[in-house]
């Protein structure tokens, strides 16, 4: 569609963009964030853009912020930074600024190239392609409010899909989040450009995948993935191997939305890279054979990825599991072990974790006190004494300290 035809449109839709400026000017000004930026920055012209327009239009509460600005900005916006007690840094080579809030809150600042007009042109998706400033109101040149209203995905070119492949994943996460469904043209046009998404920089694919991984209703989006032949672009499986992990994923929601994992585990505690718990346990039933991707993984996920993978090798819930394989299982684990456990719909197991951690953490007697019994040195023979004696207690062969002292001596006589 032609610049020109937009704006005529934009013109019908006046009354629409009018009424729908009103609603929501008291709801951006009367958050001190976004009134600061705006009385500050006056000069700069700036507009709110981007997903927390698009919420706060559909009702729902954002957090994350984006800005475009005109003119030359830096020194208001180190004042706007100083004033919400943020820290202002700069993002890759291009003048996008960040200021990160005290309670984690992001401000993006961009300039604009040319008019809001033509700079919203170049966004992803029509729903996203919306401005707003006390000055013009709201800006829709792209029928973005009529796409809000119809809950469509819609990409405004597919240029600007080619420019930024991540936008595919993208637009399958927000259709998720936001129970909308991706323009027919839209995703005929992600699949074909979906080999592009592997050109992309590993650090992005992940931020935005992992996203889609934390959200509660996941296995959706991986279906549809799937479908379009992007997943295994992300996750070198075959749809067939992948179509089995999406349905344990499925099996799994009805695990973690059971009152006893509920009240146990925060499932949206962050545990690296922005991924929660959830999205956690997702990524590891995904990665379970250790597949290549194109993920850049933290050390500490690639460590739980790598533990779930020789759990596998030790384990076998084919049937009820002895005690000898449960104490192998907590010793290579220890507290990760929840998370083997909930993929493979063990929850009943989590008290005897519970009974091994105690253990470990709790000892009925010290490291110097086996080593004052058994005149033993540190070393390799310490350490396994020091372990069948955990392994004793687990299996309740040793109750009491006496018992363990008992253990100790007899021990020490065949050494």
């Amino acid at each position: 569609m032609s610049f020109a035809v937009l704006i005529v449109y934009n013109s019908c839709m006046l009354g629409t963009a009018t009424t729908a400026s009103k609603k929501i000017r008291r709801q951006i000004m009367v958050d001190s964030c976004n009134r600061i930026v705006f009385n500050t920055m006056k000069q700069n012209n700036p507009y709110l853009v981007g997903g927390y327009l698009r919420d706060l239009i559909l009702g729902r509460e954002g957090l994350d912020r984006d800005y475009s600005v005109s003119g030359n900005f830096k020194r208001n916006l180190a004042t706007v930074a100083s004033k919400l007690k943020g820290k202002l840094i700069r993002i890759g080579k291009h003048d996008l600024y960040r200021i990160v809030l005290p309670d984690g809150t992001l401000l993006d600042f961009t300039p604009i190239k040319k008019n809001i007009e033509h700079d919203l042109l170049f966004r992803d998706f029509t729903i996203n392609a919306l401005a707003w400033s006390p000055q013009a109101g709201l800006t829709d040149v792209s029928q973005g409010l009529m796409d809000l209203g119809r809950n469509v995905i819609r990409m405004i070119r597919m240029e600007n899909i080619l420019d930024d492949p991540i936008r595919i994943l993208r637009a399958y996460r927000i259709s998720n989040e936001l129970s909308f469904f991706i323009e027919q043209n839209t995703r005929r046009t992600m699949r074909k450009l979906s080999p592009h998404i592997e050109s992309a920089k590993h650090e992005r694919i992940t931020s935005e995948f992992f996203r889609i991984l934390n959200a509660e209703s996941c296995h959706v989006s991986l279906r549809e993935l799937r479908d379009d032949g992007i997943l295994n672009r992300i996750i070198i499986h075959n749809n067939k191997e992948l179509t089995v992990k999406i349905e344990e994923i499925t099996r799994m929601q009805r695990i973690l939305q059971s009152r006893h994992i509920s009240k146990r585990f925060d499932l949206t505690r962050v545990i690296s890279q922005g991924l929660n718990y959830r999205g956690l346990l997702h990524l590891e039933v995904l990665m379970k054979g250790l597949p290549k991707c194109h993920l850049s993984l933290s050390s500490l996920l690639q460590k739980r990825l790598g533990l779930i993978e020789r759990a596998s090798q030790i384990t076998d819930f084919n049937r009820p599991p002895s005690r000898h394989m449960l104490f192998r299982l907590f010793c290579l684990m220890g507290d990760n072990a929840s998370d083997y456990l909930i993929m493979n719909n063990q929850i009943k197991l989590l008290n005897k974790m519970d009974k091994y951690l105690k253990i470990d953490r709790e000892p009925l007697l010290s490291t110097d006190e086996i080593k004052a019994i058994t005149g033993l040195p540190e070393g390799i023979l310490l350490g396994k004494v020091i372990n069948d004696v955990k392994k004793r207690i687990f299996s309740n062969k040793i109750r009491t300290k006496g018992g363990a002292k008992r253990f100790l001596d007899k021990i020490k006589r065949e050494i």
